[in-house]
């Protein structure tokens, strides 16, 4: 089970925003590439799809992916974050999983 490979934490959500438009260029730090809003989004909903299966996955759906927080800016770039909320099925423990995005917006 792969979970936001640009970052994962375990934190509580805040509310939505609406979405940013990006270039094609990437945050990229060390040998990591941040993904854009768009792909963190696709990437949270395939996590979720394969953390909450009915038959094979470890958790149940509070919420379904998301923007969490607001989005910042730094030195031109756009940043902000997208969370699911799930319950464990074993302990009914809830959690929070994050992904960070971060990219150029596109300029109008």
């Amino acid at each position: 089970m792969r979970l936001f490979p640009a970052a994962l934490l375990c934190l509580s959500a805040s509310p939505a925003f609406a979405a940013t438009h990006c270039s094609d260029e990437r945050y990229v730090f060390g040998n990591h590439h941040f993904p854009s809003h768009e792909e963190a989004l696709a990437q949270c909903r395939q996590d979720e799809a394969e953390m909450t299966h009915a038959e094979t996955g470890t958790y149940e759906r509070m919420t379904s992916c998301h923007d969490i927080g607001e989005t910042g800016q730094h030195d031109g770039w756009t940043y902000g974050r997208v969370a699911v909320e799930v319950v464990a099925r074993a302990t009914g423990e809830p959690f929070s999983f994050e992904g960070l995005w971060m990219c150029k917006p596109v300029v109008d």
